[in-house]
């Protein structure tokens, strides 16, 4: 991408016309865009583990009028910003203040098309930018992702945000930009990394000017001056300054575990007879990396990033690279690094890539330049190619959608399990809602995430069912739950098909009960019965 393709027009391109009108077409996906995520809107489903926690830290800020000192949460940025919104939000139902959080996290995701459009409009003219904004606003991972109340939609928005604000003309606009790479920083700390590029490319740009190194300290300093107040009141209520102490125990684990430990065997990786601890690590967050870099393609990526780069390989864009080309490739180089670093230690979630979207818009823009120079009719290319993006998402996001009247059913289950404390087998139900029931029994009042009266006992490699009561009896197990479910032991299987064949379970919760299409079972061990039959002086009468 050269200095000469932001100006580049093309005259058969109408860029006056209601299509390439910003302001309109911008609100038009907007809309669209809306109506595609209402559509498919979770309503009524709690949240689960990840999004709970910021969900119940937020919460516990709006109560308490101050950081929470009984949960360390490092990436506190965007609970404290929601409790803002929750202390002047009043409720008797702790449903309605999840889904004010899945609508904040949306609001922020739309919110996102601007700095995504006014990303691709400092390489392209207005048409491809406009292209590039509508793969964001139809992107279904960013849809589905915006249901989840997590960090990505605030992350992805001061990223790219980040980003323009230092592509300006302005030494004004760079300044802000290191003070919203500060927010990055708050909402999730790899964001940390990104004062690296920026320092990098700070220099790059603005080397030969007069007093570039005080005004990179001044720079810097606002970088710093926005960290530091919530820094402060991170360690005054948990110790930690949610940054530095986060990056050192990620090294920390490189040196222990990756170059000196032993690996966890996810991917059995053999050099010359022998495990080679730090290829194998290696190994997996490269292949993890490349595995979800692909998946994050599709569906309306994988033909316009493959085009766009082609057209720039052929085109040799790279022998003539700007400082913006040259920002925007160090910032994904950056970026990625924490993703790799998450791979290698064998977590399995494309959203740790989410933030490289920005870069994807820029190469699917410059196919669109291209098509644009090919064809007179570059408006009719142009609506076939949103129609085809709309419908491409909506095909991605009907083939992913969940039950959500199963997922209600297994938080209202879920919810019974925990009336009275238990100790029961791990996993028993779908939905991880286990958890969530237990951190909102007592609503209004939070519990901790790590004190729960239910406690759960693995059962992995257990191959029946007497053996794993037998070994659990002294830990605490008090009750076995089954579904049904294939994804299960066999033996839990089998107990919900033949419970009148173990005698000992005495079935406490049947959810058909209920008039519920989910079928679950819950049963109270009795170890009398038990006991009785495993030393063969049981007698069923």
């Amino acid at each position: 991408m050269s200095k000469r393709d932001h100006t580049d027009s093309v005259s058969t391109i109408p860029t006056k016309s209601i299509l390439f009108n910003p302001l309109i077409f911008l609100s038009i996906i907007v809309v669209f865009s809306l109506l595609l995520r209402l559509c498919y809107f979770p309503h009524n489903i709690p949240f689960g583990l990840d999004a709970l926690s910021y969900f119940s830290y937020a919460v516990k800020t709006s109560q308490l009028g101050h950081l929470p000192t009984d949960q360390n949460l490092p990436n506190n940025g965007w609970s404290a910003f929601l409790s803002i919104f929750f202390y002047f939000f009043h409720s008797v139902d702790f449903l309605d203040y999840m889904e004010l959080q899945r609508y904040i996290s949306i609001s922020i995701s739309l919110a996102t098309i601007i700095p995504v459009y006014l990303l691709c409009r400092r390489f392209f003219a207005v048409p491809y930018s406009l292209l590039g904004a509508a793969l964001f606003a139809f992107e279904p991972k960013i849809i589905t992702n915006s249901f989840l109340g997590i960090t990505e939609p605030a992350y992805v928005f001061l990223g790219t945000l980040t980003l323009v604000l230092f592509l300006g003309k302005s030494y004004k606009f760079v300044y802000v930009s290191f003070a919203t790479s500060a927010l990055f920083t708050l909402v999730r700390y790899e964001g940390l990394f990104l004062i690296v590029p920026l320092s990098i490319m700070f220099f790059v740009r603005f080397r030969n000017e007069r007093k570039f190194f005080l005004r990179y300290l001044l720079a810097l300093s606002i970088f710093i001056l926005v960290l530091l107040p919530m820094v402060y009141f991170r360690i005054q209520a948990s110790g930690e300054d949610g940054l530095t102490s986060h990056l050192f125990a990620g090294s920390t684990y490189v040196s222990e575990q990756i170059i000196n430990g032993v690996p966890d065997d996810d991917y059995p990786i053999i050099v010359d007879g022998e495990q080679n601890k730090t290829f194998h690590f290696i190994f997996r967050g490269f292949s993890t990396l490349v595995k979800y870099l692909s998946f994050l393609a599709v569906p309306n990526f994988i033909i316009f990033i493959g085009l766009g780069l082609y057209f720039y390989i052929k085109d040799k864009k790279y022998k003539n690279l700007d400082y913006r080309t040259i920002t925007i490739l160090v910032f994904a180089v950056f970026q990625l690094l924490p993703a790799f670093y998450a791979y290698m230690r064998g977590i399995q979630e494309i959203r740790y890539l989410i933030i490289i979207l920005p870069i994807f818009y820029l190469l699917s823009s410059f196919t669109f330049k291209k098509f644009g120079k090919q064809f007179r009719r570059f408006s009719v290319i142009a609506a076939v190619v949103l129609v085809g993006i709309f419908f491409a998402s909506l095909s991605f996001l009907e083939s992913q959608r969940i039950d959500y009247e199963h997922e209600r059913e297994a938080f209202i289950i879920s919810e019974h399990i925990v009336k009275t404390p238990k100790r029961i087998n791990e996993d028993p139900i779908d939905g991880n809602y286990i958890t969530t029931a237990q951190v909102i029994k007592n609503w209004p009042r939070i519990s901790s995430l790590t004190e729960f009266d239910v406690d759960r006992i693995s059962t992995s490699g257990f191959n029946s069912l007497e053996e794993f009561i037998g070994k659990s009896k002294h830990s605490g197990l008090t009750h076995i739950i089954a579904d049904g479910s294939l994804t299960r032991p066999a033996f839990l299987k089998d107990v919900f098909d033949h419970e009148d064949n173990y005698p000992y379970l005495i079935k406490v919760y049947d959810s058909t009960e209920y008039n519920m299409k989910y079928h679950v079972k819950m049963y109270k061990i009795d170890y009398d019965i038990f006991d009785r039959l495993v030393n063969g002086e049981y007698r069923n009468d």
